[in-house]
């Protein structure tokens, strides 16, 4: 099996005050450690880099919902036109009030606007914190006031959340912008605390209307603090530096690299992992750094698989749960098929396997069987 990790320095046992750690462990391809290029430093220099290197090319897409409720074919806009829209969110912020090192919150489920927002702050040097109501009814509320945030941008469907953790954090907000379409009952919830609100659009148009010059953060400044539930009590803030991020966004690149998986600027993420946990943070920004596109889907986990066959995405990141559910639908159609088509899967399946457990990749272990037996279930084609 191949060998991931090498130890550089060996653990350290307790001594009086000072608690026990375990060894440091750097990834096998890269024992010298992260080889970061030249001048990108920071999540903003990353993606301000990759506009002007990739400026025509398929950077953000979605689903439309048609009249008929059900998503047409995916849209994507260019890098160009993201950082644009990323700039002017940025300027709409700071005329809003906002100040550098000010905390934004952003919630809702991954889309455009998310990913806006958050490179909006990156150039701000304003500091995205994540919101989502799967903690508990006052964690919003909570996550607010601890991170004491000024202003939330959300998904149109969250307004009615939102609103009600708006009691705890009286007179901290700025505003809320939202995307998407709101509950008008929300909206005249928000606005009645004194709240300004804003549609995307608006904050958007309000950003052309008043541009701003770049505020660049540097490495240590604060880029996310990303909230947890813990084991006990109140969520608690994971704070993270630009140049942590981009320290685990070079890593990860790295390790593909090396495991032959490299990402190019013809491939396409499927983002449906939450972009308020740092694993999907991190393989985003990974894409865009290297001039790949993101198709987020389309907000209901119902239609992932539907979402997935419309998209055909080349890079793909997930939870064991996802792949426990591949798992169970492929058995479920090979052992409805049976006979035959059933002995040939998994003999395939073994035979591969055991290339696999002798160090070959999944494209090399078996060509044969990968375009014969498994061409329907293969998400990930190698460059």
């Amino acid at each position: 099996m191949t060998k991931l990790l090498v130890e550089l320095a060996p653990g350290r046992p307790a001594s009086g005050e000072v608690p026990e750690a375990g060894p440091t462990y750097t990834v096998a391809t890269s024992p010298d450690g992260i080889h970061r290029p030249a001048g990108i430093n920071t999540c903003y220099d990353l993606f301000k880099a990759s506009a002007e290197k990739y400026a025509d090319q398929d950077c953000l897409g979605s689903r439309a919902v048609g009249p008929d409720g059900k998503p047409g074919p995916y849209k994507f806009i260019t890098y160009r036109e993201a950082f644009q829209l990323a700039c002017q969110a940025g300027s709409a912020f700071l005329h809003l009030g906002l100040k550098p090192k000010d905390r934004l919150g952003v919630f809702g489920p991954n889309c455009i606007e998310w990913m806006v927002s958050m490179q909006g702050c990156n150039r701000t040097s304003l500091q995205c914190v994540p919101l989502y109501d799967t903690l508990g009814d006052k964690a919003i509320e909570y996550v607010l006031g601890h991170s004491e945030a000024k202003f939330v941008v959300a998904a149109g469907a969250k307004l009615a959340g939102l609103a009600k953790s708006l009691k705890g954090v009286k007179g901290q907000l700025l505003g809320v912008a939202y995307w998407g379409e709101a509950p008008q009952e929300a909206q005249n919830a928000i606005t009645a605390a004194g709240v300004k609100l804003l549609s995307w659009q608006q904050l958007l148009q309000l950003g052309a209307d008043n541009p701003r010059d770049e505020v660049p953060p540097s490495a240590q400044d604060l880029c996310t603090i990303m909230y947890t539930s813990g084991t006990t009590g109140n969520p608690k803030g994971v704070m993270h530096s630009h140049g942590g991020v981009m320290s685990m966004v070079e890593s990860m690149r790295e390790f593909l690299d090396g495991q032959g998986m490299k990402v190019q600027p013809r491939d396409v993420y499927f983002s449906f992992l939450t972009l308020a946990h740092i694993f999907d943070r991190v393989v985003e920004e990974m894409v865009l750094f290297l001039g790949a596109a993101v198709g987020y889907y389309s907000g209901d986990t119902r239609r992932l698989l539907d979402d997935a066959k419309e998209l055909r995405p080349t890079v793909f990141a997930g939870v064991p749960r996802v792949y426990e559910r591949v798992y169970s639908g492929v058995l479920d159609k090979v052992n409805k098929a049976g006979g035959v088509k059933a002995a040939l899967f998994h003999a395939a399946y073994a035979y591969k396997a055991a290339w696999m457990r002798l160090g070959f990749t999944s494209e090399w272990a078996s060509p044969l069987a990968n375009r014969v037996v498994f061409k329907n279930t293969q998400v990930r084609k190698l460059s």
